[in-house]
């Protein structure tokens, strides 16, 4: 998915903006620094992981421990969704969608040390570079 599409899915889907942001590779498609993402990765409120559980077709894809704290990630459509980095203190918003931070994003990649992630780790570290940051 582009940006375009991202942002059509999110609009479609109507979620109110206080209540998820856009995480990893979703973040870095909306900010530019890549073209493409597979899916959309979203941190959400309790409220919206309660509504999202109880009215669509969800599967625990996996779980995820962040600083010791175990949580179930599910998914449904092209989303993948859960309570774990929901910190409306390391956002940005662009195009009127909330967004993990650049900062959180390149946290996020290097925690999980995965190989696609090194090489958004190079990505995220030019594009700070070439944006004086």
């Amino acid at each position: 998915m582009n940006k375009a599409e991202i942002v059509d899915i999110l609009n479609k889907y109507g979620f109110a903006k206080d209540e998820y942001i856009v995480l990893s590779t979703g973040a870095l498609v909306l900010r530019g620094i890549k073209d493409k993402a597979n899916d959309i990765d979203l941190a959400v409120s309790r409220n919206l992981y309660d509504r999202l559980l109880t009215e669509y077709d969800c599967e625990c894809s996996y779980t995820s421990e962040v600083d010791g704290q175990v949580f179930n990630v599910y998914s449904f459509d092209v989303f993948d969704f859960g309570l774990n980095y929901f910190d409306r203190e390391k956002v940005d918003v662009i195009d009127g969608i909330p967004i993990q931070n650049i900062e959180a994003v390149l946290k996020l990649k290097h925690g999980l040390g995965r190989k696609k992630d090194f090489k958004d780790i190079k990505l995220i570290e030019e594009y700070c570079g070439n944006n004086g940051r």
